[in-house]
This record gives C-alpha cells, structure tokens and sequence, in this order.
C-alpha cells in the first residue's frame, strides 16, 4: 500500500515539472485563475475551462509518452493504474490549490456585505464546493484517460477529448438553464447530483452523490488501466503515431 502511495505521487511529481514546461498550458491557467478571481460568481464557468485545460494537457502527456515508448518501459515497472493515477493527481492538485485560492478571495470580498458571524458558515459552503468541484475534475479526467488510452491514433484521441468536452458543455448548460428546459428545478436538481456529468455544477452536493462519483471515478481508472496496457502492446509504436 505505502509502495503504491509512493509511485502515484512519483509520478504525479514528474508530470507537474511536465507541466511547467509548457508555456502555453501556464500562460492559460495564469489568466483562467485572475479571471476566476476577479468573477468568482461563474465558478461553474471557469470550472469547466480549467478541466478542458487540464484535458488538453493530459490528452498530450499520454500521447507523447506512447509514441517515445516510455508508457511501455513505465508499465513494465509498475501498473498503468498507477500510472493515470498519478497522472490525474497532479492536475487534482493544480485545480484544488487554485480553487481554494479562488474560493478564499470570494469570501474576502463577501465580508464588505456579509456580516462576520456568518464567516464560519460562508467559509464552510465555500470549501465544500471546493471538494464537490475537486471530484468533478477528477472524474473527467478519468474520462480523458480512459479515451487516450483506448486511442491508437491521434485522430481516435482528439475524438476522444472533443465527445468528452461535448458532454461537460451540454452538462453545464443543462444545469444553468434547468428552469428554461425542465421547469420544476429542485427535483431535476435533485436527480442531476446523482450523475458524475452533472455532479459539479450543481449546488448543494451531499455525501450520497459525491460517493457514486467516486465510485465511478474507481470503475474507469481501473478499466483504463487494463485497456492502457491491453492496446499498447496489441499495437506497438508505429500504429499509434500513424493516421
């Protein structure tokens, strides 16, 4: 257990100095995070720009190590599960820390309105959301994952991420627009906690709804794992960069 809690944060650390290497992926995560700063009220907004950044960024991770044949010599010392889950937790990371830096400078803007003995409970709601939010981005990058690693070419992977980022929009817009679409909004937005696509963009999230996200944040990165290994062998390197 303690070995595998080692090589997932190993792995999380290389993919974070991957990360910083790329100019453009910092440079949008910079102005994503002062916009979201100076917004706060659209945080479902940004919620879904920092994922498609975040997909963007691990779509090209898992590609570029498929095609230098590094996925085969990782998975030849540890499990591909291992290895997306490290993977995915290094973006869990980014998201979480500027999410709570965004979630604090919306309550710090609150206090001019608020009274300061309803801090606790504002502070409380806010970093809760943190946590409903956290899961949502991981579980679409477990999407994101999965897809690449079912791809055996950059056209089935570029497919992959645009029916993902397909979803989380129709997602999001089916949860900001409940009143115009369904009509009675408390019992659709009861029913849309309980769908991992919906789940974030959705206020008031209890435990039940966070833990079948879970659930199936679990059932996909385990799946993705077999499949990772099952068609990166089945394949080689030369049909994955054709095409």
């Amino acid at each position: 257990m303690i070995n595998s809690i080692r090589i997932i944060w190993l792995v999380a650390k290389n993919e974070m100095k991957q990360m910083f290497r790329q100019r453009l992926f910092v440079f949008l995560l910079f102005i994503l995070t002062i916009c979201a700063i100076s917004d706060p009220g659209k945080e479902n907004l940004y919620f879904m720009f920092f994922v498609l950044n975040f997909s963007m960024a691990l779509f090209r991770s898992i590609a570029s190590e498929k095609e230098s044949r590094l996925a085969e010599y990782y998975i030849s010392i540890f499990s591909p599960t291992k290895l997306l889950l490290g993977k995915i937790k290094a973006y869990a990371i980014f998201f979480f820390v500027i999410s709570l830096l965004i979630n604090i400078c919306a309550v710090a803007g609150l206090l001019r309105f608020v009274d300061v003995s309803f801090l606790p409970c504002v502070s409380m709601l806010c970093g809760w959301q943190v946590f409903v939010q956290l899961l949502g981005c991981v579980f679409y990058l477990s999407l994101v994952a999965f897809g690449a690693s079912y791809s055996r070419v950059h056209t089935e992977m570029q497919g992959s991420i645009f029916v993902i980022a397909i979803l989380m929009v129709s997602s999001y817009f089916v949860v900001e627009n409940l009143a115009d679409i369904f009509g009675n909004v408390l019992l659709c937005e009861t029913l849309l906690k309980y769908i991992p696509f919906t789940m974030p963009f959705v206020k008031g999230v209890g435990i039940l709804p966070m833990c079948v996200s879970f659930v199936a944040i679990i059932f996909i990165l385990k799946f993705s794992g077999k499949i990772y290994k099952k068609r990166l062998f089945y394949y080689g390197k030369n049909k994955i960069t054709e095409g």
